[in-house]
C-alpha cells in the first residue's frame, strides 16, 4: 500500500507562475506539470480538507438561503414596479408595500378601476379576511379617493391584473421558503457547535494554508532561488 498526501493548487497560480520557469509566456501540457511540480517544491499548495458533515451541511444551507432572499428581493421588486406602473398613488396609503393590508389590497382590488367602485364598508369587509386589525376607516376612504383620479395605467389592465396575480404567487412561495431558511441554518449550527468537530475544524483553518520544508511562511517567501524573511507561525 502507498501513503499519498493530496494536496490542492490555484490554476490562476499556475498562470501566474508559468514566467518563472523560462521567462516566456507560453503554456504547454509539458510546461504546466513542470510549473506545478515548481509550486509544490517551493511550497505553494493547499492542504486538501475534507470537511464534516455538520460544516457541509451548514455551508448548503446557508447558500439556498441566499437564493431565497434573491427570489424575494426580485418579486418585491417586481411588485413595485407594477404598482409604479398601475397604482402609483397606493404608496400615499401605505407607506410599505409589502404589509399585510397592501397585500390584501393587492389580492382583493388591484386596479383603480375597481376600487371606486367599492364603498369603504365593502373595502374593510375586503382586508377582514386577511387581518383582524384593519387599516381603518380613514385609510380606506382614502384608498377610494386616490383610486378615482389616479394616473396609473389605462390600458391593457386584463394583462396587468395577470401579471400581478403571477407574482403574488412568487411572493408568496419565496415568503414561504425563506421563512423555513431562517430555522434551518440555526438548527445545524447549534448542532454543530456543540460537537468537537467545529473546534477542530477552526484549528484547522486556522493553520497556514502551505508550509515550505524550510519552514517559511508562504506570504513573506518570494520565488525560488531567494529566501523568505522569517519562521512559520500557526495561528491557533
Amino acid at each position: 500500500m502507498f501513503n499519498f498526501t493530496c494536496r490542492s493548487r490555484k490554476s490562476h497560480l499556475v498562470k501566474k507562475n508559468k514566467e518563472n520557469r523560462d521567462n516566456t509566456p507560453s503554456k504547454s501540457d509539458r510546461k504546466d506539470a513542470l510549473v506545478i511540480a515548481d509550486m509544490v517544491k517551493n511550497g505553494y499548495y493547499s492542504p486538501v480538507r475534507f470537511n464534516p458533515e455538520a460544516y457541509e451541511e451548514l455551508r448548503i444551507l446557508m447558500a439556498n438561503r441566499d437564493t431565497v432572499a434573491k427570489r424575494l428581493n426580485t418579486a418585491v421588486n417586481q411588485i413595485h414596479r407594477w404598482v409604479d406602473i398601475v397604482f402609483p398613488e397606493l404608496r400615499n396609503v401605505f407607506k410599505i408595500l409589502t404589509c399585510t393590508s397592501a397585500i390584501a389590497t393587492l389580492r382583493l382590488f388591484p386596479l383603480p378601476k375597481e376600487i371606486s367602485r367599492l364603498t369603504t364598508e365593502q373595502v374593510i369587509a375586503g382586508w377582514k379576511q386577511y387581518v383582524k386589525r384593519h387599516a381603518g376607516v380613514h385609510r380606506a376612504e382614502q384608498l377610494i379617493a386616490l383610486a378615482k383620479r389616479s394616473v396609473g395605467a389605462k390600458q391593457a389592465l386584463h394583462a396587468y391584473k395577470l401579471h400581478l396575480a403571477q407574482l403574488l404567487e412568487e411572493y408568496d412561495l419565496a415568503q414561504q421558503s425563506s421563512l423555513s431558511c431562517f430555522y434551518s441554518p440555526a438548527h445545524a449550527f447549534a448542532g454543530w457547535t456543540r460537537s468537537t468537530e467545529y473546534r477542530e475544524t477552526l484549528r484547522k483553518r486556522a493553520r497556514t494554508r502551505s508550509v515550505r520544508k524550510t519552514d517559511l511562511h508562504p506570504l513573506v517567501r518570494c520565488d525560488e532561488g531567494m529566501k523568505g524573511l522569517g519562521p512559520v507561525e500557526t495561528w491557533e
